[in-house]
């Protein structure tokens, strides 16, 4: 369907970095209806996912593109485009307050490296609390 819409073939469409799709391993391969009109792939649209992809995540990027932006006058940055707004505007926008970044590889600490878990923080404190303060007892 999407395929039809953007007026080339599925696999032409599966290489396309404008756009955002939605899938896994055990699911088949969508993509946001928002990106198209009448005359296949929106190119505003496409201009600013294909910015937003070097930093953030396909569903990201599409959850922002559909909330209301303070940024934009509450504005969603999806209708700012379709109102006649420029792509790079909302790209400058996205610099500032745009979607979650995509996450970081995360190194293996060593032992004694990471900060204690709440559980072990917690601990630590009851540990230190004085036992008999005044302020905890009555009489």
């Amino acid at each position: 369907m999407a395929a039809h819409r953007a007026g080339v073939s599925a696999d032409v469409l599966t290489r396309r970095p404008d756009l955002l799709r939605f899938g896994g391993r055990r699911l088949e391969e969508v993509y946001f209806a928002f990106q198209f009109d009448e005359h296949g792939v929106r190119p505003d649209v496409g201009r600013v996912v294909q910015t937003l992809k070097a930093t953030s995540d396909d569903v990201d990027i599409a959850d922002w593109l559909v909330r209301p932006n303070r940024e934009l006058g509450l504005s969603r940055p999806l209708d700012h485009l379709t109102c006649g707004g420029s792509a790079e505007h909302v790209i400058a926008v996205a610099r500032t307050a745009g979607p979650r970044p995509r996450p970081t590889e995360v190194a293996v600490a060593t032992p004694g490296s990471q900060p204690a878990a709440p559980r072990a923080r917690r601990a630590e404190r009851r540990r230190l609390r004085p036992r008999h303060s005044p302020a905890w007892h009555s009489g």
